[in-house]
């Protein structure tokens, strides 16, 4: 510890480890004294001129877990325990679907580290519980949903530093665990056999669907070509269908060219060529 320390912090060191022996009984006395103590905030004002640890320790202000990690290892160090300072992510839950843990901006956290003799490096959590990330209960459908949206991440992803070779290997490394999932009767596994039912009819529907016309963007065009569909619909139910390679002007012809045809064959014949 720095030979500049405020000698009131080393005063509150050994205040706190009086009758305590050994890193467990030493850290349990730090983390009780720390909620004991100090109230938690994200906002925390430190006076002009003073060494944020320093007043921190002293005059107990709200303050969040950066400070109570650091306050703890300072304690520690002063009662003779080795320490370290540690901060990351603590998760606030397990996707049960994707197989991963969940950390989001807000689960950031800082924490201190003891060493203890028989159990080596262990943490010690010196902010109140207010100031802990919580683990989240997610419902099976947002667990699912999340997977889903972490997986179209991770596909990208693999796509765009990889290319075909990176969707292959996504395919490849995903497909056990979809396989699982449409096999089990979960909500998420429903919800699964569900989206590929949809899917797969959406799929065929667009494959075997005749292409719709194109409406005009000529307003002057668009009522004769609503006659023309007007005729086509009407012809369809007397067995003769235009083909979709075949114009107006040549279907015409040939429902004029046959000998057993439509009667007044001749004037839809010509109606056609007209509108057409």
């Amino acid at each position: 510890m720095p030979a500049e320390l405020d000698p009131r912090v080393r005063h509150l060191a050994a205040r706190v480890f009086r009758g305590r022996s050994g890193t467990q009984a030493k850290a349990g006395a730090v983390v009780q004294y720390f909620v004991s103590n100090y109230p938690y905030s994200l906002d925390i004002k430190i006076p002009e001129g003073e060494d944020p640890l320093t007043y921190f320790l002293l005059r107990r202000p709200p303050a969040y877990c950066e400070y109570f990690a650091a306050g703890a290892a300072v304690l520690l160090r002063l009662g003779g325990v080795p320490t370290r300072y540690a901060a990351g992510f603590a998760p606030s839950g397990r996707n049960m679907y994707g197989g991963y843990w969940v950390a989001r901006y807000k689960d950031a956290h800082a924490w201190c580290e003891a060493y203890d003799d028989e159990r080596g490096w262990v943490t010690v959590e010196a902010t109140p519980p207010a100031g802990v990330p919580a683990v989240e209960r997610n419902s099976a459908f947002g667990a699912f949903w999340d997977s889903l949206k972490f997986r179209r991440q991770e596909l990208a992803v693999m796509i765009q530093t990889q290319g075909l070779r990176g969707l292959g290997a996504w395919l490849l490394n995903r497909w056990g665990g979809v396989w699982a999932l449409l096999q089990s009767w979960t909500p998420a596994g429903l919800l699964a056999k569900l989206c590929l039912a949809v899917t797969g009819a959406v799929a065929l529907r667009r494959l075997f669907a005749r292409p719709r016309p194109v409406a005009p963007t000529d307003p002057d065009m668009a009522k004769p070509h609503a006659l023309l569909r007007r005729m086509d619909g009407w012809l369809s139910k007397q067995g003769r269908v235009r083909r979709a390679d075949e114009t107006v002007h040549q279907f015409a012809r040939r429902i004029a060219a046959e000998k057993e045809s439509l009667p007044e064959h001749e004037h839809v014949a010509a109606s056609y060529t007209r509108e057409g």
